[in-house]
């Protein structure tokens, strides 16, 4: 493989990173692709002139495909200018000086087109909750370096990213910076509420940009706009997520509920209203009764207690008894029916068959005399001969 001469457009004795590639291309490509661009970088600073495509696959144990393909990302993004020889082959890498990209319009709406008024629900006491729509989300921007300035002149703004910093216990990342500059003036939330949902996903252990997003846009969707409104919806959904953990402990799983699974728990929590006790005692039924860990029998109890109004352990049980003794006084009926059956028909009756086709014999009480008596008189015809007794002949 040929050598690949380095060259840049300003002299350097050291590495230097721009601060604009920080800012607007570093948040964006892939790691990877950035690992190549900073190597390079530091190639061209110590004065490491020849390289190699292979070489750079050596170095961070990828294919030869992977650095090309990292090279030309660049090259697209002109933050490299390649050399080719008549073979098409890579000859010269030079560095150009990162400026601010160009941002297409479909992704990155203006300050004054991101809306700055959401609708608010109603909470007040006493007040009927006004019917709201659903409001619009729209796709998350990517901000420029000039609209974050005049966004971070805001007192409110400032306050907010030293509290996230300070939450999160680390430096903000540009892409950090983005995502709060969304969540405050691409979904209108307030400081305070963004706080909250920074320190809820850190309690969750999900402090990932990305789940933080996907919150903040489930968020908006359900109008919450609040913090108390916040705290009402992450606490239902931990007592949901804590109550989903102890049916799937009840069914002996030593996994979390499957979605299917989660959607009947759902039904049985929300739409029917049942408190997490009865649930577990429907789950305990059918474990006794069918050995398996089967939804859909639980579902039939549960549906069964619906229909019939019953939603408190208190009232199952008394439905239990009463099922008991109807069962119970069901059985006692059927027994005396079967035993005064029994006076009437013969006890047993046996299987005709080619040995017990022929007419059996009826005797009567004074045919059974009549027998005895015949017996008698012909045991007295009985001699004895020696220490045996045999017929007389």
């Amino acid at each position: 493989m040929a050598s690949i001469l380095l060259t840049s457009q300003t002299p350097a004795s050291f590495t230097v990173v721009s601060n604009v590639f920080i800012d607007d291309y570093m948040p964006y490509a892939h790691g990877d692709y950035v690992k190549i661009y900073l190597y390079l970088l530091r190639c061209l600073g110590e004065e490491k002139k020849d390289i190699s495509i292979s070489s750079l696959a050596d170095r961070f144990e990828n294919t030869e495909k992977d650095i090309l393909r990292a090279i030309h990302y660049w090259e697209q993004k002109k933050l490299l200018i390649l050399s080719y020889d008549q073979k098409n082959t890579i000859t010269g890498i030079s560095f150009s000086i990162p400026s601010d990209p160009k941002i297409p319009e479909e992704t990155s709406p203006l300050l004054e087109t991101i809306p700055q008024e959401m609708p608010v629900p109603k909470n007040e006491k006493n007040e009927q909750p006004t019917e709201l729509t659903t409001p619009t989300i729209n796709k998350r921007p990517i901000y420029t370096a000039e609209q974050i300035a005049c966004i971070k002149e805001d007192p409110e703004v400032i306050l907010l990213l030293e509290q996230i910093e300070h939450t999160l216990q680390k430096l903000l990342k540009p892409s950090d910076i983005q995502l709060i500059l969304y969540l405050y003036e691409g979904l209108g939330f307030s400081t305070q509420l963004i706080l909250y949902l920074y320190e809820y996903c850190i309690s969750m252990n999900k402090a990932h940009i990305n789940y933080i997003e996907q919150v903040a846009i489930n968020w908006s969707r359900d109008n919450i706009r609040t913090v108390e409104q916040a705290e009402l919806t992450t606490k239902q959904y931990k007592q949901y997520q804590k109550d989903y953990a102890a049916i799937a402990k009840a069914l002996g799983f030593p996994r979390s509920l499957a979605q299917a699974e989660c959607a009947f728990a759902k039904k049985w929590l929300e739409e029917w209203n049942f408190p997490i006790e009865m649930v577990l005692d429907a789950c305990k039924r059918t474990i006794l009764q069918t050995q398996s860990a089967n939804f859909i029998y639980i579902n039939s109890i549960l549906a069964s207690w619906h229909d019939a109004g019953i939603h408190t352990l208190e009232q199952a049980k008394q439905a239990d008894d009463i099922f008991n003794k109807t069962s119970a006084k069901k059985i006692k009926q059927q027994q005396n029916i079967q035993a005064s059956n029994s006076r009437t028909q013969p006890v047993y009756q046996r299987a005709k068959n080619r040995f017990t086709s022929f007419e059996q014999h009826h005797y009567s009480k004074e045919d059974m005399e009549l027998i005895e008596r015949a017996l008698l008189r012909n045991s007295e015809n009985i001699t004895r001969k020696g220490d045996r007794y045999e017929p007389y002949q």
